[in-house]
C-alpha cells in the first residue's frame, strides 16, 4: 500500500503562504513580549537603583560599628546623587577620604558617590525624597536616632521607599 502525497506538498521547499503564517505568527508574539519587556526593565531600573541605596546605607553603617564613630549617607535629591560620607574632622585616613570626607567605595575604588542621571543603567530614575536636611547618620552600635528615615526612588509611575528604623539602624525596601 503506497500513500499518496498531496499535489501541493511534493515540492522541496516552504511556499509563501508558509512564510506569511510565520511572519503572523512572530508578529502576534512581538505585540505580546514588547511591553512586557519594557515593564521588566524599569522593575530592573528601579529595583536596582533601590539596592544601591540600600547598599549604601549598609557600608556607611558598617563603618560606623566597625570605626565606632559616626558615618552617614547624604543624598540630594536636585543632582539626583547620593554619597556615603566620614564624619571624622580632621579625616584619620582610615578609611580613606576625599577632601568633602567622601569615604572610598571598596568595590570599585571611586569615591563613594552615585548619580543616578548619570549611570546608563539607571537613566530615567530619580531620588523623590530624602530625610530631612538629606543624611542619614550612623552611631558606633548602628542607630541612627529616634526617628526612621526615609528614601524614595521613581521610574515613571512606579516607586520603592527604603525606610531605616531610627532606633535599630534595620533598612527596609517596600
Amino acid at each position: 500500500m503506497t500513500m499518496s502525497i498531496p499535489v501541493w506538498r511534493r515540492g522541496k521547499g516552504l511556499v509563501l503562504l508558509d512564510f506569511l503564517i510565520v511572519a503572523v505568527i512572530m508578529a502576534i508574539m512581538a505585540v505580546v513580549a514588547v511591553p512586557q519587556l519594557s515593564s521588566l526593565i524599569g522593575d530592573s531600573k528601579l529595583n536596582g537603583s533601590a539596592n544601591e541605596v540600600v547598599a549604601g546605607l549598609q557600608y556607611a553603617c558598617s563603618l560606623a560599628v566597625k570605626y565606632q564613630r559616626p558615618f552617614g549617607l547624604t543624598a540630594d535629591t536636585g543632582a539626583n546623587s547620593f554619597s556615603v560620607f566620614d564624619t571624622a574632622v580632621p579625616p584619620t585616613g582610615d578609611p580613606l577620604v576625599n577632601a568633602a570626607n567622601i569615604v572610598l567605595n571598596p568595590i570599585d575604588k571611586t569615591w563613594y558617590v552615585k548619580n543616578f542621571s548619570q549611570i546608563d543603567a539607571y537613566q530615567g530614575v530619580k531620588i523623590v525624597t530624602a530625610p530631612v536636611g538629606g543624611a542619614v547618620l550612623f552611631y558606633p552600635d548602628g542607630h541612627t536616632g529616634f526617628a526612621d528615615s526615609v528614601f524614595s526612588v521613581a521610574y515613571a509611575a512606579r516607586q520603592k521607599t527604603i525606610t531605616v528604623s531610627g532606633t535599630t539602624g534595620l533598612v527596609t525596601v517596600q
